[in-house]
């Protein structure tokens, strides 16, 4: 299959153009209820109907467990599946496992790799969902500060709705805050012009610079993950294969960890919240909401030092408890 290599702005703009190209608005995609808030508003803007799904423990992205038993039951209600690949989370499985979805129930796949290490060659390999897209903006694996790109099939860009506007920077705070203070409040971002849809200016430039430092993002998130694994006790890591994005632990008392960090000068973050319990829906997500509780992502980028890794490792180490019943 000849593939076609989408690039833009934003990798939200791809997925913005994929859904209005191809889906239509009746029937609903099944999206994780663990992800930024950007995808279910991407799809509230362009009145897609969409229907969120728990996290499975082990990917701690969306349970295809849970989508496969919805769909089995009411495949006539759903046109598609987009699947996140939530922290950078990659098994080799995993691929058959949407291969075979997306053909037993015939429905469009979105694979979301934004949090992913993209690929060193973007047209080698095989493309076995209808969109895969990478970002390159702040703070993802390689971060160009800005730009996306998308591979899908060359055949299906004759039916590809490109656009281009401007995002208000204002709408964009606006946004933010609602969806970090009131969430339940998420229906106000309907009418806000918070996503930037922009072709990027120099394509080849951008591959470039992509290639080049991405062999140095690699390089320091193994000297940093290298670090973690050495002085934290095993029985805190989630273990390599979620390693990508940020250093994952799982602890009895995150908060409490957390806070040490930030104490000590230093910065960590939590997993993505659930978006039940009035945010997007009234449904309840229980394994997000457990793995929210429970997961600690340690900075593995060019914003955090070798240095510094050693003493969020110790403060880690030393003060951090074990889950009960993790999974």
């Amino acid at each position: 299959m000849e593939i076609a290599v989408i690039t833009k702005s934003r990798a939200q703009s791809i997925l913005y153009e994929y859904a209005d190209s191809f889906f239509d608005r009746k029937k609903k995609v099944l999206i994780p209820c663990n992800t930024c808030e950007s995808v279910p508003l991407t799809y509230q803007m362009l009145k897609i109907p969409f229907e969120m799904v728990d996290a499975d423990p082990g990917t701690m992205s969306l349970s295809l467990d849970l989508a496969e038993e919805r769909l089995s039951r009411r495949r006539e209600d759903y046109q598609g599946l987009h699947y996140v690949g939530n922290y950078g989370i990659w098994q080799d499985a995993l691929t058959e496992r949407l291969r075979s979805i997306k053909a037993a129930y015939g429905i469009r796949l979105i694979f979301d790799k934004c949090l992913c290490i993209p690929p060193e060659d973007v047209t080698a390999g095989s493309l076995y969902a209808d969109l895969e897209v990478y970002s390159t903006g702040g703070r993802k694996c390689v971060d160009l500060q800005g730009g996306g790109f998308g591979i899908t099939a060359a055949d299906s860009l004759f039916q590809w709705r490109s656009r281009s506007f401007e995002a208000d920077a204002d709408d964009y705070k606006r946004m933010k805050s609602i969806m970090q203070n009131t969430p339940e409040q998420w229906r106000q971002c309907a009418h806000l012009r918070w996503l930037e849809n922009r072709p990027l200016e120099d394509r080849e430039q951008y591959f470039s610079e992509l290639r080049e430092k991405r062999k140095s993002v690699i390089a320091h998130k193994r000297s940093l993950n290298r670090i973690y694994s050495e002085i934290i006790p095993e029985e805190f890591q989630v273990g390599e294969y979620a390693n990508d994005w940020r250093f994952q632990v799982r602890l009895g008392n995150r908060d409490e960890v957390l806070g040490l960090i930030f104490e000590n000068g230093l910065f960590a973050s939590n997993h993505y919240r659930a978006w039940g319990n009035g945010a997007f829906t009234d449904a309840v997500f229980p394994v997000a909401e457990r793995i929210r509780r429970q997961i600690l992502n340690l900075f593995n980028d060019f914003y955090f030092s070798e240095e510094q890794a050693v003493q969020a490792a110790e403060i880690v180490r030393e003060k951090g408890k074990p889950c009960i019943n993790a999974q």
